[in-house]
């Protein structure tokens, strides 16, 4: 790689770093009060969870924030501070993912209320990701070193472990939308619309929101050059976990309210025609 187009794709690196900090902070301003109603003030919410939504929501502002100041140019760097980054890096990135596929899995399990097969399905898939998370996590090794002249930090390589990972993420991500596809089509309908109203309600957009996020990344990382792949984790890392966390608020406030947000058009309908039946028989002589 020339020098001129290592210099694009660190500028690229350090402007794309900086639009990730601005995203979720400014996510953070747009979703505070929503924020507030689904986790904080709920009380009804379990404590895992919420340390889970913290971690995931927090973690990732403080990785972004590091990132942006190592790939700044603004400070010297050495070889010692690389490596404890590219570890703060993969690590939250990891546990974020893992997170996101349990509040999903979670979500999945609501939907189909808790049936007793689809809790045996999901509950052993998910587990399979997990274990196969701890396996990949040990073997990622992904280190980074310190370039002085250029003030900050590289990837020498891309851990196929790293590739591995974001593909099983996808796997289950994909089979999570299979799912909640299934779940609006065995409710009834009255018309073809109403597919895409319940997919907004169950969260379906968001799911495929995720699996976008992460195909992109994906794709940079297997045919993309190495450094041009990683250009793309801190965008991608920050809309995936502001995905994630509004489909957190939605779950709870729905749930701490007790009622859909969105009306079906079969409740509507139905309602409807009570309401028309009822005048009929008032207007009876």
């Amino acid at each position: 790689m020339d020098s001129q187009t290592f210099g694009e794709i660190l500028s690229a690196n350090r402007y794309l770093s900086a639009v990730a900090v601005a995203v979720i902070l400014w996510d953070h301003i747009i979703t505070f009060d929503e924020e507030c109603r689904a986790v904080w003030s709920n009380k009804r919410e379990r404590v895992l969870w919420k340390v889970g939504f913290v971690v995931c929501r927090y973690a990732s502002d403080a990785v972004l924030l590091f990132t942006a100041y190592i790939l700044s140019g603004a400070f010297n760097l050495d070889t010692a501070v690389c490596d404890r980054w590219s570890w703060c890096f993969t690590l939250p990135g990891f546990f974020c993912i893992a997170f996101t596929q349990a509040l999903v899995g979670h979500q999945i399990l609501t939907l189909w209320a808790h049936r007793r097969a689809i809790t045996y399905l999901i509950f052993g898939v998910l587990s399979i990701f997990f274990v196969a998370t701890g396996i990949l996590v040990v073997f990622i090794g992904q280190r980074s070193v310190a370039e002085p002249l250029m003030k900050t930090c590289i990837f020498q390589h891309i851990s196929q472990f790293v590739t591995w990972y974001i593909g099983l993420a996808m796997v289950f991500e994909l089979f999570l939308v299979a799912m909640t596809i299934v779940n609006v089509l065995d409710t009834p309908r009255t018309r073809d619309v109403e597919i895409l109203r319940r997919l907004n309600r169950d969260g379906g957009l968001s799911f495929m929101g995720i699996f976008v996020v992460l195909l992109i990344v994906l794709c940079f990382l297997i045919w993309g050059k190495l450094s041009v792949g990683y250009v793309l984790l801190p965008p991608g890392w920050a809309f995936s976990s502001v995905i994630t966390s509004r489909l957190f608020f939605h779950v709870n406030i729905s749930r701490k309210n007790g009622v859909e947000e969105v009306i079906t058009l079969d409740s509507y309908n139905l309602s409807e025609r009570k309401m028309t039946d009822r005048d009929r028989f008032i207007a009876l002589p």
